[in-house]
């Protein structure tokens, strides 16, 4: 099957068709296509006015690594303790998350964002509101400063906000602050809270082009770092906060958007991160998922495309070994793993999955 990079052009059969953008092929190849939002409507493919469970897969991609988890944050894996928000429902937990590929995908250490043209929330009754979002599990209110990292590349740029801090503030539970994207490439900050501060331009003209941010919250100020430069601090005083991501739209999609976000999670600081344990070092896909189970014990799944050996290490976080598991040589297809955690602290690990001269990442919570 031939790969080709994005772009959106609906036919008649209810199908999205793929073209050629030079720009875009660069970050990524496609396989398949996506059915259009006219075909999802009219054939009663998504419920209205109520969350879907169902989802709807459209195609894969595939990054380039190599250009994309660069940076300051390219070599974090994603944050495992999210769930997303699509057009269709409000929360949708990592299990689920292959349901709705035709709007989010996640490749090595890459968060995929799309939305399609002529897109809007299905779930209520609010008009508008097209939405492809993650938002972190963790919850924080006034104290200590909580942060959130990670590399955005703005694939295609339409009028949409790209991250919040959503929390109970001034304006009731919403949005306390938000950067904001123009359908002329352009990044700004929107203050929102308080009333009567201007926007301020970050990056202008960013399609095309990848950028690190780092945000900084106590409950009261902010910061905000454009590429390890600390170019905004603001405040808002709020509560029960929790950080999101990815699109959200006020109006019906005009065109289709996509961007991308590499390493992004929550509080790095107390995660693993090490330069020595590459995040990504393959260029075939292949399935990896891992997470704690009661009773000391923690289940690797993963899938292969051909026979290959295969082991995994645990290290903590100051990048010191913990734990090497030899799994031995496995053949094409899905495979699953147990193995004891009994022997690690509480806290969050880096499992580094090893299949023949290649590796991968995934975070391991332990709690007790």
């Amino acid at each position: 099957m031939t790969l080709h990079p994005f772009r959106a052009v609906a036919i008649a059969t209810g199908i999205i068709c793929l073209t050629s953008n030079l720009l875009w092929a660069q970050f990524f190849t496609q396989v398949g296509t996506d059915p259009t939002w006219k075909h999802i409507i009219d054939n009663k493919l998504i419920p209205i006015g109520s969350n879907s469970t169902a989802g709807i897969t459209g195609s894969q991609l595939t990054v380039n690594r190599e250009l994309l988890e660069k940076g300051l944050y390219g070599n974090l894996p994603i944050d495992p303790n999210i769930k997303i928000h699509t057009v269709g429902t409000s929360k949708v937990d990592r299990n689920d998350f292959k349901k709705w590929s035709r709007w989010y995908q996640e490749d090595g250490n890459t968060q995929i964002f799309r939305l399609f043209k002529g897109e809007y929330n299905v779930r209520n009754n609010r008009a508008g509101a097209p939405r492809i979002e993650a938002f972190s599990d963790h919850k924080y209110s006034q104290g200590g400063w909580q942060e959130w990292v990670g590399r955005y590349t703005i694939i295609k740029a339409q009028d949409l906000n790209i991250f919040q801090i959503f929390g109970d503030g001034p304006g009731g539970n919403t949005g306390q602050m938000m950067l904001g994207l123009r359908s002329n490439g352009d990044v700004y900050f929107n203050p929102r809270r308080p009333k009567g501060h201007s926007d301020e331009v970050l990056v202008k003209n960013a399609e095309g082009k990848s950028f690190d941010i780092r945000i900084r919250h106590n409950g009261n100020e902010y910061e905000i770092y454009l590429n390890g430069e600390l170019k905004i601090k603001h405040h808002v005083r709020s509560n029960n906060n929790h950080f999101r991501w990815g699109m959200y739209g006020h109006d019906n999609m005009p065109g289709e958007a996509m961007l991308m976000i590499t390493g992004a999670t929550v509080n790095p600081g107390n995660k693993p991160r090490n330069a020595s344990i590459p995040a990504f070092e393959n260029s075939a896909r292949h399935s990896l998922n891992v997470r704690s189970l009661p009773g000391g014990i923690a289940e690797l799944a993963f899938g292969l495309t051909s026979q290959k050996l295969v082991s995994a290490a645990i290290y903590n976080n100051n990048g010191a070994l913990m734990a090497r598991i030899p799994l031995g040589v496995k053949s094409a297809g899905a495979h699953k793993a147990y193995f004891s955690t009994s022997a690690l602290t509480p806290g969050i690990h880096l499992l580094r999955f090893e299949y023949g001269g290649e590796s991968a990442t995934r975070f391991l919570s332990i709690n007790q």
